[in-house]
């Protein structure tokens, strides 16, 4: 038995652009967001977690990555090399990652997400 799981599942797990006008999801709260510079500025957006309604938008919704995440092998995405071809969100845009089921039984799932403000 790995993480609490007694038989292997495959979860949908995605990452979605949310362009304009997002409102944020509900029932989690605000992520401590850290700078892996210690002499880097303190992040100007907003991260949140463990949300169990998604954020919605005004705009239409665009996957960057859908895929399947098993608990017992873990979950890792490497985005495109060249900065031009990597995901960008504009000021008033949002990413979402998120477990798109219900995982059979109880479940400890920790993620980080990397993001770069230019």
């Amino acid at each position: 038995m790995a993480n609490g799981q007694t038989t292997v599942g495959n979860y949908p797990i995605r990452l979605r652009f949310l362009p304009a006008t997002v409102t944020p999801g509900s029932a989690g709260g605000v992520a401590t967001i850290n700078n892996v510079n210690p002499d880097g500025a303190a992040a100007s957006f907003t991260a949140r977690k463990n949300d169990t309604t998604q954020a919605t938008t005004g705009g239409t919704a665009h996957d960057i990555v859908a895929s399947q995440f098993n608990p017992i092998n873990g979950y890792y995405w490497q985005p495109p090399v060249a900065a031009l071809d990597a995901p960008k969100a504009e000021l008033s845009g949002a990413f979402i990652l998120s477990l798109d089921a219900s995982p059979a039984g109880s479940i400890n799932i920790s993620a980080t997400m990397w993001l770069m403000e230019v």
